[in-house]
């Protein structure tokens, strides 16, 4: 598994969240967290909660500003109401992952939409590309969840095909090879 950027083949785009995206993530999780405590998937897998909170929004907002378009959505509500693919407002049907370096992506078994996947290093998020449907669903590998309790739910499972990644370097880039798969 990659340990930092230097590792990664291919082009990799590097995107430090500003200061006030950095405020604007600490905001949200503090909302966040009052809503969710009551809901069943925090009660039974609270774990590590801030750092994976801030994983998933910093890498959307990292996307955010490396598209410089707007399309994160910071409203807090009760989770079903979110299961809508991450780029749905810029017209895409593709979704955003991201882990820190050292691990690999925990994606669903079942996959329905492409992914962008981003590594993550602090502030600094780096995209690596759009990984497909195909290539999200011939890819996997169970051993790759760290966490025994997530394993055994089995939904989801770990990703494992990185050198299949299609890298992109704007958004109009990642429309183009979002349509022609």
């Amino acid at each position: 598994m990659y340990k930092n950027k230097e590792e990664i083949p291919g082009v990799v785009h590097s995107v430090t969240l500003t200061t006030s995206n950095i405020i604007r993530t600490q905001n949200f999780i503090i909302r966040a967290l009052k809503i969710k405590e009551t809901e069943h998937d925090h009660i039974v897998d609270s774990g590590q909660e801030l750092k994976r909170w801030f994983t998933g929004i910093g890498a959307e907002l990292a996307l955010e500003q490396f598209f410089g378009k707007k399309f994160v959505n910071l409203s807090v509500g009760k989770s079903g109401i979110y299961k809508r693919p991450d780029l749905d407002k810029l017209g895409l049907p593709v979704g955003i992952k991201c882990v820190e370096y050292g691990k690999h992506h925990i994606i669903y078994k079942s996959c329905h939409e492409p992914e962008i996947l981003i590594f993550r290093d602090m502030y600094r998020f780096d995209i690596i590309g759009l990984a497909t449907v195909d290539v999200l669903t011939n890819n996997q590998n169970d051993k790759l969840i760290l966490s025994a309790a997530l394993r055994k739910k089995g939904y989801k499972t770990g990703f494992d095909g990185y050198q299949y990644i299609i890298p992109f370097s704007s958004l109009k880039e990642l429309k183009d090879i979002v349509n022609e798969n």
